[in-house]
């Protein structure tokens, strides 16, 4: 009598059907590993967050108050300090908190100091799940000079100097720094990277209503009437991907908002319309 020999002891019949539970296992599994990653990503982003807010708050204590808005060069006696470099003393030894303080060199001025610097070389300025563009710094700050309409309507009244953080109405509820835009045409790298002389952590700031409002998709970001912040780098809950970003607020706390919370410019409202200037 005949045997019919059967290869590692399965039928061809029984192979199928194996190979066909561990793909339906994978399909399963795929995207749980995939939500557990961008949770993962999404916490060291939320820790990063929170260190910057916790040299905010130090560069308070020791400036009176005060804390950089808006990024440029001094214009009419107002300071513009751009937040990566007043806040990277506090994080890394590396920076000084003046151009004289490293091993005995003198630099004309901030400018010229800080050139020397990778900003790529400081982990706390990296969002994991931003893209692969480039960037050196992923957060972009509030620098929003807000001012109330006679109809009761916000408008930007301008680039925000530094402002003592003591005047904010409900810091709590007051934006300071979230993700970066994707920069998908690489427009505001090849500005800031290749083009200008500028130091880079100038341009990582909001000063037009529009850098929050306006328009993500495929957009040119170096305008000012499409949105320098990504509202929806990170998941949230089971809500899927791309729900929101993480916001550092006024008051140094750190949460995960939804996207339309993030467009809403009053959010980005310090609420004092009595400029002392």
């Amino acid at each position: 009598m005949s045997r019919r020999i059967r290869p590692f002891g399965f039928t061809l019949i029984e192979l199928l059907v194996v190979i066909s539970i561990i793909a339906l296992l994978i399909g399963i599994l795929l995207p749980a590993l995939s939500r557990a990653r961008e949770t993962a990503r999404c916490g060291v982003c939320k820790s990063n967050q929170k260190q910057i807010g916790y040299a905010l708050n130090l560069y308070a204590t020791e400036y009176k108050d005060f804390i950089p808005r808006e990024g440029q060069p001094p214009q009419r006696g107002l300071y513009y300090y751009p937040w990566p470099r007043s806040f990277a003393p506090y994080l890394d030894r590396r920076f000084a908190k003046s151009p004289r303080d490293i091993d005995g060199r003198k630099y004309n001025d901030w400018d010229s100091y800080y050139r020397q610097y990778d900003w790529g070389d400081f982990k706390f300025f990296k969002d994991p799940s931003h893209p692969h563009d480039g960037h050196q710094i992923q957060y972009i700050n509030n620098g929003l000079m807000m001012q109330e309409g006679n109809d009761g309507r916000l408008k930007d009244d301008g680039r925000h100097p530094t402002s003592s953080i003591s005047e904010f109405i409900r810091p709590a509820d007051s934006m300071y720094l979230t993700a970066f835009t994707d920069d998908v045409d690489s427009s505001v790298y090849t500005e800031a990277y290749e083009r200008h002389g500028y130091p880079i952590d100038w341009w990582y700031d909001v000063w037009n209503i529009k850098h929050v409002n306006g328009p993500e998709e495929n957009s040119n970001g170096i305008g000012s009437n499409v949105a320098r912040i990504s509202s929806s780098r990170h998941y949230r809950g089971n809500s899927g991907a791309g729900s929101g970003s993480n916001a550092l607020f006024a008051d140094s706390h750190v949460e995960l908002r939804f996207r339309d919370s993030l467009k809403d410019e009053r959010n980005w409202d310090d609420r004092t319309y009595n400029y002392w200037w």
